[in-house]
């Protein structure tokens, strides 16, 4: 079709008209049933005006650069057109060519491929195409783009359409981001790995989330350049570990939540590693990784410690340490003898630390129980008798 505005029509003194176009400078003839033929292009990019002589010579007037053409009746020998850039979105392996027409006995084809879209010096050269068996197989390299070019011998031959077949290369998928969500956040969302469904092309958004203790939740966003469907596996260690341990595998998902209860109290890291393996052959088969922050499990409460009885003043007290390994302390509650929770402060007035010490004021006795909470809800409670 015509790739930009017509600039010019006459009459080509038959049933048809031909047409000027801009932008590419081509002459095309259209017949009554609206179907167009590809003349000639030149090197100036608009066909402004068409006339015919007496001697029923056509003039072409160009701009862009400013030029007139003669064009006469004869039949060239040879003949030929060039197709545009063909985009495949990322490098491809170029496959089999096929035309529809009449006449092609004497036709050739020729192809060749670059990575910009339009040719220059680093396109490959015109390649033949070249009959293996049924088919015409394309010999151009892996590129981005290509075009193809056919060459005519006789005049009665005609090209109606041109097909060619190719597959993108298949890069690797990457992972651009993870996100790990503060303990306690739990999203269900189920892994339909049931063998039907194969992996998911984009990511998918969070489902309503619940509170539940000890849960630990990690979405991610990914990408692929062939927009192929991924599976993750996802594998964790603690900080300064050699080994990777697998946490889970195939996921048909990118959210995951699992029981941290089930992993020791420390600093850990997840790796994530994509696979466009359902999408692609076993040979051809590409993955990508990405490992995430740091992050802390912790699911002990407290240690209360170093309770001692002393006196203060002539008042008997009750001294103690809580101290937490990974998170700041809360809050801190004591109970005599079974009666209500009562907050208590430590010496230095104010709860801002994972090590604080603390004093009550008790009696003989008395049966004391204390309680310390960090900022993620853990719990720990010890009980002492001041006999």
């Amino acid at each position: 079709g015509v790739d930009d505005k017509i600039q010019s029509l006459l009459s080509d003194g038959r049933d048809g008209v031909l047409v000027g176009s801009g932008k590419n400078g081509k002459l095309l003839a259209m017949n009554s049933r609206g179907e167009l033929s590809v003349l000639l292009k030149n090197d100036e990019s608009h066909i402004t005006a068409l006339l015919r002589t007496r001697g029923d010579k056509i003039i072409l007037g160009m701009s862009n650069l400013g030029r007139c053409y003669v064009m006469n009746d004869r039949t060239a020998p040879q003949a030929s057109f060039e197709s545009e850039s063909i985009d495949a979105g990322l490098p491809a392996f170029w496959g089999t060519l096929t035309w529809e027409g009449e006449n092609m006995s004497s036709l050739k084809f020729y192809t060749r491929s670059g990575n910009t879209e339009q040719p220059s010096n680093s396109w490959s050269p015109w390649a033949a195409v070249e009959k293996e068996g049924e088919f015409y197989r394309i010999k151009s390299p892996t590129a981005r783009f290509v075009r193809w070019k056919c060459e005519f011998s006789s005049p009665k031959a005609v090209v109606d359409k041109v097909s060619l077949s190719y597959i993108q290369k298949n890069l690797a998928p990457g992972i651009s981001s993870i996100i790990i969500h503060k303990p306690g956040d739990y999203y269900e969302v189920k892994n339909e790995n049931d063998g039907k469904t194969k992996g998911i092309a984009f990511p998918a958004p969070l489902p309503s989330k619940k509170e539940k203790k000890g849960w630990r939740s990690i979405d991610w966003l990914f990408d692929d350049p062939n927009f192929d469907a991924l599976s993750f596996d996802l594998y964790y260690r603690l900080v300064g570990g050699q080994n990777w341990r697998l946490l889970v595998r195939n996921l048909n998902t990118n959210i995951y939540s699992w029981d941290s209860a089930q992993m020791m109290d420390g600093k850990y890291e997840i790796k994530i590693v994509a696979s466009d393996a359902p999408a692609n052959p076993e040979n051809s088969t590409l993955s990508g990784e990405k490992v995430s922050r740091v992050f802390i499990i912790d699911n002990s409460g407290p240690h209360i410690t170093k309770l001692k009885p002393g006196n203060n003043n002539g008042k008997k007290v009750l001294t103690f340490r809580i101290a937490d390994e990974w998170n700041p302390i809360k809050s801190v509650e004591y109970s005599i003898d079974a009666r209500a929770w009562e907050k208590i402060y430590p010496v230095d007035g104010i709860l801002d630390s994972r090590i604080e010490d603390f004093m009550l004021q008790v009696g003989d006795g008395e049966e004391v129980a204390i309680k310390a909470s960090d900022s993620i809800g853990n719990v720990r409670v010890v009980h002492t008798n001041l006999n």
